[in-house]
């Protein structure tokens, strides 16, 4: 059996259910709307505890019978019905309990994960959140250029910063995760003069980076020390120039298969085992002097962008692993 923990709209893991569909393989597919109930917990003194569990209240499950496991995205809903009831008068102690009670829960939880991220995992929710400071760090103790950053709150840093850049540049982005809602979104920012001026002596906590003029962005999808890459030739288009996130629907840019080089493909292979990461969406950029710089990593980042371009039909290859994993 293999376990898909996803968010019901994600459509890259509609198409990997595709081909599991088609290899005529059993699957349970947990979404970020269900609610999972643990029914049992039993330690096995030969083997791995088995878990007894419920989805939205139908079939009982085992985590006996799961034999693989991808993580693509979301969280567990947990069913709090039966263990948040009001019983007590005192309605301090009541609220202490249930906050006490939900902490006995998540422990649960995060044992059962656990549990079935002992079984051939693509992915971890434990390491699902992309954290750009830790990982321009750890993708600079291997060896791979990162741009000059800063995240700051006064002018002067800014000022510093721009003073031991050469083309004197500054893009600003967001710490975490981009911003999208309808039709408004948080891009990578390049910073006019305009901008400069009407800096503030101090200002929120912001992220500034060195922009590295380009010849072409790389993004790449890891999967198991496999490489999937695909050159974005954005650099030509004044929407796309600064991040090609800004799409242009009327002339797309040009997208190819990219072979990496082998010196940064060690680099890389280090950066994710540093990282604990088996899979995930690398942001690389080739810049005019012919060096690589490495932007981030996104460990639930979208992979079909790269896959139906290139034809590297890496929806299959995730099915196929998932399957081998269950023998």
């Amino acid at each position: 059996m293999i376990l898909i923990i996803s968010s019901e709209l994600d459509p890259s893991t509609s198409e990997i259910i595709k081909w599991i569909h088609y290899y005529k393989r059993e699957y349970i597919r947990i979404n970020e709307t269900d609610t999972v109930t643990i029914e049992k917990i039993e330690f096995d003194k030969n083997g791995l505890p088995e878990i007894v569990f419920q989805i939205n209240g139908g079939e009982y499950y085992s985590t006996s019978t799961i034999k693989s496991y991808w993580y693509r995205r979301g969280l567990i809903n947990y069913d709090r019905e039966n263990f948040s009831k009001n019983f007590l008068k005192d309605e301090v102690l009541q609220q202490r309990l249930n906050i006490n009670l939900e902490r006995d829960y998540q422990t649960m939880i995060n044992f059962f994960l656990y549990v079935i991220e002992s079984k051939n995992p693509i992915g971890s929710m434990n390491n699902a959140i992309n954290n750009k400071f830790i990982h321009l760090d750890m993708a600079k103790s291997v060896g791979l250029k990162v741009p000059l950053s800063l995240v700051g709150s006064k002018k002067e840093f800014y000022v510093n910063l721009k003073n031991n850049i050469s083309n004197k540049n500054i893009i600003t982005k967001c710490a975490s995760d981009g911003f999208h809602h309808n039709d408004f979104a948080l891009y990578t920012y390049l910073l006019s003069e305009a901008d400069e001026l009407k800096l503030e002596e101090r200002f929120p906590l912001s992220f500034f980076q060195e922009q590295i003029i380009k010849r072409w962005e790389i993004r790449i999808f890891f999967l198991k020390n496999e490489f999937y890459s695909m050159a974005i030739l954005s650099q030509n288009d004044d929407k796309t120039k600064t991040d090609f996130r800004k799409y242009n629907y009327k002339k797309p840019n040009y997208s190819v298969p990219y072979n990496l080089p082998l010196d940064i493909r060690n680099k890389l292979k280090k950066f994710m085992k540093l990282a604990e990461l088996n899979t995930g969406s690398i942001d690389m950029i080739y810049s005019l002097e012919g060096e690589y710089y490495f932007l981030e990593v996104n460990p639930v980042g979208q992979f079909g962008m790269v896959s139906y371009p290139c034809n590297y039909f890496i929806e299959r290859t995730i099915a196929k692993k998932l399957i081998s994993n269950e023998s």
